[in-house]
């Protein structure tokens, strides 16, 4: 089936690209009240260039190489179609770099020029009734002269001696920041338990994820959840609704979500209730099929790897029992929606956090075991998960561990959030095969470092231990930035 994301902020990225490209600020701040109007004005009947990447219709681009080639299409934009053929050639800017950084915060090194061609020499040309033109960049990977966890930039640069275009810019960039991923760390431990990383997105960068590894280039995390969209009532429905900053990741998966994908991670949809009456243990069968086929949509057209429910913050008002999805608070709703979700994704995850309505569930729904429609069950801080049914602790989370709390939430969190000594035989000797991780966040906390403090019997468990980080990345920010040490 076709994969396909829905893009909600199309409106504001055109309006954004249009006024890159015709070289105005989109801000009300540029215009002061009772200043002479300058003849800066004027820049609005010149003709100026915008170099973007015709993928993504951006000037700045991660781009993770996955493959030994990696090749895109540069697009070439002017604001005016011109009365005869327009030309200008893409150069590697190595210029550029230092400008960039000293900009940006940041430290990226070039990418080695020898490994950059242009299709037709960088040559474009744009022809009459026409405003744009494309050629092609290959970039090529080098294992010699490339450090794996490093991030490089292709800085490419447009010119032209056309003297009708704007004489005080005559020249556009688009920044590609390369990052080779041939070689990178992957999630497959080999043995031990698996970690799941439920993250607060409204204020993290799912990417982080990345950078939670152990000294053999192994990834802590298998599975990270993005918590979290909603279960609401929309027009008498209980639907999913994202908040904006769900919402942004969700259109820009292919920059936050997708990475992750590539590296082995899966990523999982988290859903919570709303302050509303109505959660995963008050619907009807009906209504719980309803909600798991608009799960199955979701995870088909952001490509996602499942869904991971939690039953809290809803209403504990009555729900209307006159809606036919709808049902008063009982132990049969979640198992139903877990069942239902199986048959509406069956090669999808489908977990939760042992809470609400999934603290009790029926062992089997139509006769088939509850083993066979859930795959992941993570307790609550310093407790354990809880199997039922054939389900065995293998799905199970044996520590779980809130970043926040350790002597900072009081009543949250013990010593059986760390995997040390004495969480260690959960997985050693108790066999459970899940560990879970909540709100890890870069920038609070005293830091990822100290964040990670804690599992120090991972040297017992994978024969590795926790390796010191050294970038992360802030929010909605594609680019790693350096940990302030």
């Amino acid at each position: 089936m076709k994969t396909i994301y829905f893009k909600s902020g199309l409106f504001v990225s055109a309006v954004a690209l249009l006024c890159s490209v015709i070289g105005i600020s989109c801000t009300a701040n540029d215009i002061e009240l009772g200043q002479e109007i300058d003849s800066g004005f004027d820049a609005i009947y010149e003709t100026n260039l915008s170099l973007q990447d015709a993928n993504t219709g951006k000037s700045e681009n991660l781009v993770g190489l996955y493959d030994d080639t990696y090749q895109t299409e540069l697009r070439l934009n002017i604001t005016k179609v011109p009365s005869q053929t327009f030309r200008a050639t893409a150069t590697y800017d190595a210029t550029y770099l230092d400008k960039y950084n000293a900009a940006n915060g940041t430290d990226y090194e070039l990418y080695p020029e020898e490994l950059v061609t242009f299709e037709e020499k960088g040559k474009f040309s744009i022809g009459k009734n026409a405003n744009s033109a494309t050629l092609t960049m290959t970039v090529i990977g080098d294992d010699h002269v490339l450090g794996a966890g490093k991030t490089y930039m292709i800085p490419v640069c447009v010119t032209t001696t056309d003297m009708s275009v704007s004489a005080k810019e005559n020249a556009g960039h688009c920044v590609y920041l390369i990052s080779d991923q041939r070689n990178a760390p992957n999630p497959d431990k080999g043995r031990g338990p698996k970690g799941i990383l439920v993250l607060e997105v409204n204020d993290v960068n799912p990417l982080n994820a990345l950078v939670c590894q152990l000294d053999n280039d192994k990834l802590i995390w298998d599975v990270v959840v993005l918590f979290a969209a909603n279960i609401n009532m929309i027009n008498t429905r209980p639907s999913i609704k994202c908040n904006e900053n769900v919402k942004y990741l969700l259109d820009n998966n292919e920059t936050f979500i997708q990475p992750l994908r590539k590296r082995g991670i899966k990523v999982l949809l988290g859903i919570v209730g709303n302050h509303e009456p109505v959660g995963f243990a008050m619907l009807t069968r009906q209504g719980a099929k309803d909600f798991a086929a608009e799960v199955a949509r979701y995870c088909e057209a952001y490509n996602l790897d499942g869904v991971y429910y939690d039953d809290e913050h809803y209403s504990v008002m009555s729900p209307d029992l006159n809606n036919p999805a709808l049902d008063n608070l009982n132990v049969n709703s979640a198992a139903y929606l877990c069942y239902e979700t199986r048959k509406a994704m069956p090669d999808k995850l489908i977990s939760y956090f042992l809470w609400g309505g999934f603290n009790s569930m029926p062992s089997s729904v139509d006769g088939l075991d509850a083993n066979e429609w859930v795959d992941i069950i993570t307790a609550n801080y310093g407790s354990i998960g809880k199997p039922f049914g054939n389900i065995t602790k293998k799905k199970c989370t044996g520590a779980s561990r809130d970043f926040y709390s350790p002597g900072r939430r009081p009543g949250l969190g013990s010593s059986g959030d760390y995997i040390n000594e004495y969480t260690k035989k959960m997985f050693t000797e108790q066999g459970y095969g899940w560990f879970m991780g909540y709100d890890l966040n870069p920038e609070k906390y005293g830091g990822i470092n100290s964040q990670l403090e804690g599992y120090t019997a991972f040297k017992d468990i994978f024969g590795a231990v926790v390796k010191k980080v050294d970038y992360y990345y802030k929010k909605d920010d594609p680019k790693p930035y350096p940990v302030q040490q």
